[in-house]
């Protein structure tokens, strides 16, 4: 599963992963619409969306994710390893919950989380959804609406924690009991999380597209992840590591997977695997769609953002034992 993060170049990473002839992926209502969207080099079939939902509904969510399963001959069984893709799963509160409770091997599966330096990607989700999902903000709106929504949710969760707790996460705590502070403290107030795309808890345009500050704080995210799924399934990476030596990268992802990136079952050598790298997906540009362009982030907001981040990256590098970019 590659589950995200959002603007840090999963979509070409999906399609690296898909172009080795044993990966098969499970594709958006593939069998029921027969459709293929593509907007601005991006195929929006290969989201999933299966369990960024706000429901505990395990017949609903298996239904979906049969909804988007190939469909292969019985002697090809075996042959292939399936790939599930949603950029918006790292994020989503309910998301890693959702699989714990679908997949009675949701601790064996692998995980994959591709990150990116937060500004930029902050920076690139605000440009990118002013043209696709009607951001209307200014960014200095954004900065403030995101660092107040995250210091509230803090507060929350620090209520449940208690001062006798200090220096300890909701992440460290027992899986029920992070789910419960979590739903409470995220979807139970209206303060904590970012409310400008309608919540209706089941549109595949999400909730929490618009959410471009509290996205990077990587560290809350992966420790759920982790707490809930086990930390020894997951490959972090990020873009920023992988675009100093793609093809040593993608052989490592690989190898974690369980496929042979170069040779009999793969690619048929190392330049084959680098053509197929060095095509890119879903590039930063303007959207079909007449709408401006926003108006760049003042150099100040910028540097306000990276000092909010500052602390959150630094328990990241900790988190992960080394420094990401």
């Amino acid at each position: 599963m590659l589950i995200g993060n959002s603007k840090c170049g999963t979509s070409s990473i999906v399609e690296y992963m898909q172009s080795h002839p044993q990966v098969i992926v499970q594709k958006l209502f593939e069998h029921q619409l027969g459709l293929n969207l593509d907007l601005a080099g991006k195929d929006f079939l290969l989201e999933c969306h299966v369990f960024d939902r706000r429901t505990d509904d395990v017949d609903e969510l298996l239904k979906r994710h049969r909804a988007t399963c190939p469909v292969l001959s019985s002697e090809k069984i075996g042959d292939f390893l399936q790939l599930h893709y949603t950029p918006n799963y790292l994020y989503f509160p309910n998301t890693p919950f959702n699989i714990h409770d679908t997949y009675p091997n949701a601790r064996r599966i692998k995980y994959f989380v591709v990150l990116r330096e937060p500004v930029a990607r902050a920076i690139s989700s605000y440009t990118y959804h002013s043209q696709l999902s009607f951001e209307r903000r200014s960014f200095k709106e954004v900065l403030d609406e995101g660092i107040a929504q995250r210091k509230a949710l803090e507060a929350c969760y620090q209520s449940y924690l208690g001062p006798e707790a200090p220096g300890k996460s909701v992440g460290d705590l027992p899986v029920e009991q992070q789910r419960k502070i979590l739903y409470q403290c995220f979807w139970g107030r209206q303060d904590t999380h970012d409310r400008t795309i309608p919540e209706t808890g089941v549109n595949i345009l999400s909730e929490t597209y618009h959410a471009h500050v509290d996205k990077g704080i990587y560290v809350d995210l992966l420790r759920r992840w982790f707490a809930v799924l086990g930390r020894q399934n997951f490959f972090v990476f990020s873009i920023e590591e992988w675009s100093i030596d793609p093809v040593a990268m993608y052989e490592r992802l690989s190898e974690f997977s369980g496929y042979q990136a170069v040779g009999p079952d793969g690619f048929p050598d190392r330049d084959h695997l680098r053509s197929v790298l060095s095509k890119r997906a879903n590039e930063e540009r303007s959207l079909p769609v007449n709408i401006s362009q926003p108006q760049a982030p003042s150099h100040g907001d910028v540097e306000r953002l990276r000092a909010f981040y500052e602390p959150y990256n630094e328990d990241l590098f900790k988190l992960l034992g080394r420094r990401l970019w």
